[in-house]
């Protein structure tokens, strides 16, 4: 985990040390899946898992070309968050997605990606109709694939 935040200050640094090319990356993401860590009961009894992986990622990074042709090393640091429809029941979670990649582009833009990722601070919060918790969750690295 230190060696992947090392990583993500150091890049950019390394690439300017050595005149590669830099180019900065602001996106959005909908990620989905994880383990459940609340199941949210409506006023209709009907009901919501909140899942660990759901979100909505706002994100920054660089993009560093490396020597090998049409490859590039890519990394962020996002800002996760995602709540739930409730109206009996407030609930938000929030996380600080880190990834690290590596990425080839082909000639007409299309690329592929694999890296890894470790989601930083994350933590659950609810409250109203019975739920009250305020808490920080463990996360795993997991693996990350892009294409585009």
């Amino acid at each position: 985990m230190k060696k992947m935040f090392v990583l993500l200050l150091l890049t950019p640094m390394l690439a300017w040390a050595d005149d590669w090319s830099v180019t900065p990356v602001l996106g959005i993401d909908a990620q989905f899946g994880g383990d459940t860590i609340e199941t949210i009961v409506y006023t209709d009894n009907t009901e919501q898992d909140l899942l660990a992986g759901n979100g909505l990622v706002f994100v920054g990074g660089v993009l560093v070309d490396l020597p090998l042709d049409n490859t590039q090393l890519h990394t962020s640091l996002g800002f996760k968050y995602s709540t739930s429809a409730a109206t009996n029941v407030d609930v938000n979670k929030i996380a600080w997605p880190l990834e690290v990649g590596l990425r080839y582009t082909l000639d007409n833009g299309l690329f592929a990606e694999a890296g890894a990722v470790k989601h930083l601070a994350a933590s659950y919060t609810s409250s109203g109709a019975g739920f009250n918790r305020d808490d920080e969750y463990d996360t795993s690295i997991g693996l990350n694939l892009k294409a585009g």
